[in-house]
């Protein structure tokens, strides 16, 4: 079980993360651009590409790919059903989805 807590620490143990909102909702940036955003305690929508969606969506059962319209926004979590180590892996190629090359140069893992 992965606590919104546990996921906001991790997402700012990330480099240059800023904490704010999207929508009213928790949300986590690189830059400007949202990575994470916390839908409820029991949700979260990390924005990933579509292989890190496929990936974690046949992975575990919890993680359903999102979409706008036909666009693909990332991924939905049921955090109860997933661990602060499960979760860590895909924050993290979200974060690395949204930031810059110049940041991605200076953090290169």
């Amino acid at each position: 079980m992965t606590t919104p807590a546990q996921l906001r620490d991790q997402a700012l143990a990330l480099p240059e993360v800023q904490e704010g909102t999207h929508f009213r909702l928790p949300a986590y940036r690189v830059g400007d651009a949202v990575f994470l955003v916390l839908q409820s305690d029991e949700y979260a929508v990390l924005h990933v590409d579509a292989d890190t969606a496929a990936t974690a969506a046949n992975a575990f059962a919890s993680i359903e790919e999102t979409y706008r319209d036909r666009t693909l926004i990332g991924i939905r979590a049921h955090l109860p059903e997933l661990s602060p180590d499960d979760l860590r892996p895909i924050l993290t190629a979200a974060w690395r989805h949204r930031a810059s090359r110049a940041l991605l140069a200076r953090h290169p893992q």
